[in-house]
C-alpha cells in the first residue's frame, strides 16, 4: 500500500510540473545556447515553444514510465533517447 502511494505522489509532482513548465513562456531549452537555426525559429515563435514544451512533458512521462519498470528499464531509456537524438537531427535537417 505504501509503495501504491509513493508512486501515486511521484505521478502528481511530475503533473505538476510539467503544468508549470506549460504555464512558462519561451522554450525548454536556452535560447542564449540556440545552435541550429530549427532552435532559433522556436525561440522566436510562442506557437512553437508551447509544442516544444509539450514535447518534453510527453517525453519525460516517457522517461519515468520506462523508470518504473524494473527489468530491462534502463536499456529501454538509453534506447529512448537516442531515439530522441536522431529524431532531433532529422527535425534539423528539415
Amino acid at each position: 500500500m505504501k509503495a501504491a502511494a509513493i508512486t501515486g505522489m511521484a505521478g502528481l509532482g511530475l503533473l505538476l510540473s510539467e503544468v508549470a513548465a506549460l504555464a512558462q513562456p519561451g522554450p525548454t531549452f536556452d535560447c542564449g545556447k540556440a545552435e541550429h537555426e530549427t532552435e532559433s525559429l522556436i525561440c522566436q515563435d510562442e506557437e512553437l515553444a508551447a509544442k516544444d514544451r509539450k514535447l518534453a512533458g510527453v517525453y519525460s512521462q516517457a522517461i519515468a514510465a520506462m523508470e518504473e519498470v524494473d527489468a530491462g528499464g534502463q536499456e529501454a531509456i538509453r534506447e529512448l533517447k537516442t531515439m530522441q537524438r536522431g529524431w532531433i537531427g532529422g527535425r534539423n535537417d528539415c
